[in-house]
């Protein structure tokens, strides 16, 4: 958990002194087989304080959210094995469903939003298995004894020799232990303990530290499957070396979509910029989907990058809001999805209406709704190669990390080596005030 999911807040050095347990020991083991009980309990007690203030601080590593996020919304289950406490796991979890849940609200999807998109987001705990180290029942990594447990009794899995078939897709695949990875930070504790249960391994190397030249000189049980330097470039790897399942996962079918037809009097009206048409409609209609599409007059005038109907639209919005007098149905007008799942931010950032976008942004539109297929603002700015909308979605405060169904951040989908540079420099910046504010 620590330095894989969360920035390292814990003094260890401090702990080990403060506890007067030799550093080449395990002060687990040391206070629960050899101290004495009330020196124990006096260590147990310092464990605790340091503990709570590190939980107070916890941070999430950058990329933790996303990832957990894109592992929800593939239907992939997740464990988490730590020698920390449940307390402390459950704090983990309060972080990780704010950050995933933030930029999606269920009120902002709608009917027309993916089904297990909502589903995921309403669940209760962000990983399926947890064992921490109040679970005493299993002895800690590397020991491979509590993953063996998880494959087994929680997912079904023996080993690679006692295969089950399973469908994913339109596919028969194999249900074996080299279907899960195990993703950490130690290659002498994480990585070792994954391929002792027969799982593929990723290495998360922040730091650097374990590179080929230097990882050579460890066992080659410790050796991982992928070596990453972010948590984030993980789906990445999954998806060109993994069968991801579900309705957007490996073998989902590529299929092509109409064009969609504006039939409602507003959104026709906002389709060709008639601005004179629109002010004679009621005000509740220009807040009202397209029932064959779902797209809202807004998302029809960013589309087509008519600057003053979407100005328009959004001073009706907000002097609606204003009012207190729009319906709770129109209450997320601004981050609707509509045809496909995208808003109008998609829409004007995959069109290159620059000046539409930023008055979305202004208005304070979420810039990090996803469509049904995964696909981001961001996404679509960089592969559209729109090189000013990419600018003014980081500049109000999109996040360069988001990920498509295939893994991608904006970064890896763009051909544009411009665009690219100015998504990876955001990514750094970020990932910089994320350690410095550690």
């Amino acid at each position: 958990m620590d330095g894989t999911l969360t920035i390292p807040n814990l003094d260890f050095d401090l702990m080990y002194q403060r506890c007067n347990v030799d550093k080449d020991k395990d002060i687990l083991h040391e206070i629960n087989h050899v101290l004495s009980p009330s020196r124990a309990e006096d260590c147990r007690a310092i464990i605790e304080e340091m503990e709570a203030e590190g939980r107070r601080t916890l941070q999430l590593i950058t990329g933790a959210g996303e990832v957990l996020a894109w592992c929800r919304a593939h239907d992939i289950p997740t464990a988490l094995v730590t020698r920390n406490t449940r307390l402390t796991v459950d704090r983990l979890e309060e972080l990780l469903l704010k950050e995933s849940t933030t930029s999606v609200n269920t009120n902002d999807i709608g009917d027309n939003g993916p089904a297990n998109l909502i589903s995921n987001l309403e669940r209760p705990h962000v990983f399926d298995v947890v064992i921490a180290r109040d679970d005493d029942t299993f002895p800690p990594k590397p020991n491979p004894a509590s993953l063996r447990y998880i494959l087994q009794h929680h997912w079904g899995i023996h080993d690679n020799n006692n295969n089950e078939n399973y469908h994913k897709g339109d596919a028969t695949t194999t249900h074996s232990s080299s279907s899960v990875v195990m993703v950490g930070d130690s290659p002498s504790n994480d990585i070792a303990y994954g391929k002792a249960a027969g799982t593929k391994t990723a290495l998360l190397d922040t730091a650097r530290q374990h590179m080929t030249t230097e990882t050579s000189k460890e066992s080659s049980a410790n050796h991982p499957d992928c070596t990453i330097q972010g948590l984030w470039e993980l789906p990445r790897w999954l998806w060109l070396n993994m069968d991801i399942p579900g309705s957007l996962g490996t073998y989902s079918p590529l299929l092509k979509y109409d064009t969609p037809v504006n039939t409602g009097k507003a959104g026709q009206a906002a389709a060709d910029g008639d601005l004179e048409r629109l002010q004679q409609l009621p005000t509740d209609e220009l807040f009202q989907a397209c029932s064959q599409t779902g797209n809202t007059p807004l998302i029809w005038a960013a589309d087509a990058g008519h600057v003053n109907v979407v100005e328009y639209l959004l001073q009706q919005y907000q002097s609606s809001v204003s009012r207190k007098s729009m319906s709770v149905h129109n209450k997320n007008y601004l981050n609707s999805r509509g045809y496909l799942g995208a808003t109008a931010v998609s829409r004007a950032a995959c069109r290159g209406h620059a000046t539409c976008l930023e008055r979305l942004a202004v208005a304070g539109a979420d810039l990090d709704v996803p469509n049904d297929k995964m696909q981001f603002p961001l996404h679509f700015a960089a592969f559209k190669q729109k090189l000013e909308c990419v600018h003014i979605l980081l500049n109000y405060g999109a996040n360069p990390f988001v990920l498509d169904r295939k893994g991608r951040t904006p970064s890896l989908d763009t051909s544009n080596d411009e665009i690219r540079q100015v998504l990876e420099e955001s990514m750094k910046s970020k990932e910089r005030i994320s350690n410095n504010a550690a």
